[in-house]
């Protein structure tokens, strides 16, 4: 589904995984993020269109500088909530840190494996289904 900024992208590959979660922002931002990212000592990887940094959580971080790559920046469609399943409780202090600013968007639920189980957005007519990857996406009202 691609709307406004945002872009998810569900498919069926030999098994299920959560891959990445992706940032639009700023070169100077996308910098920022790259040089606390190797303090950190994540694996960083870099292509010409975007950036990816592994995260201790199995998945990655995607920096996106190409405003080009979604449909609309000016949309009111918005991911309100994504919620991240983790054996870990300390999702939200390595987005902080990394970010250096909270990331409220990013909602840690424990669980046996790490997986995105449920998107919350607003201003947009979904079903409300479950994902055959098991992946719930709902609307802000739906709450």
């Amino acid at each position: 589904m691609k709307k406004g900024a945002i872009n998810i992208t569900f498919g069926f590959g030999k098994k299920i995984k959560f891959d990445h979660i992706g940032f639009l922002m700023s070169d100077n931002d996308c910098q920022k993020i790259i040089d606390c990212a190797k303090k950190m000592h994540l694996n960083v990887l870099a292509n010409e269109r975007r950036t990816f940094v592994g995260t201790p959580y199995g998945f990655q971080i995607g920096l996106q500088t190409h405003h080009d790559a979604v449909e609309s920046e000016d949309s009111s469609i918005k991911i309100k909530k994504s919620e991240i399943s983790t054996v870990s409780k300390d999702l939200p202090k390595f987005f902080s840190k990394l970010f250096k600013k909270e990331i409220p968007e990013i909602v840690p639920i424990l669980g046996e494996k790490t997986t995105l189980t449920r998107a919350v957005m607003n201003h947009i007519t979904l079903k409300n289904e479950l994902d055959p990857n098991g992946i719930t996406l709902q609307t802000e009202s739906e709450k």
